[in-house]
């Protein structure tokens, strides 16, 4: 890069995968078991992050049936919230039998 570029100019010549990664501060995954019939909500603890600059998504979910019974309803609803700067929730919305695991991911921007 010739000296005197401008902030653009230099920009432009940073390969993409790089302006991706660039914006990019912390990708957190993990996974909230909510116990059988249960209808509380749940939480995990993750690194700190700033709540402003981060956003949750649903990886989806499984269903263990329980008592040996392989019947179990699959519409299962959770709602996933970054509550704090160090806590993810995952509340039930209806009630299933059944141990359900839910995975999410946190990311964090600069």
């Amino acid at each position: 890069m010739k000296s005197g570029a401008t902030p653009e100019q230099m920009w432009s010549q940073v390969p993409t995968a790089n302006k991706i990664a660039s914006v990019i501060k912390s990708i957190q995954r993990g996974t909230i078991t909510i116990p059988d019939s249960g209808s509380s909500a749940v939480t995990a603890t993750i690194s700190a992050v700033v709540v402003a600059k981060s956003f949750i998504s649903w990886l989806g979910y499984t269903v263990a049936p329980s008592g040996g019974t392989s019947t179990y309803r699959v519409d299962v609803s959770i709602m996933l919230d970054l509550t704090d700067t160090t806590t993810v929730t995952a509340t039930p919305v209806t009630a299933v039998t059944g141990i359900r695991v839910v995975g999410y991911e946190v990311i964090e921007h600069y």
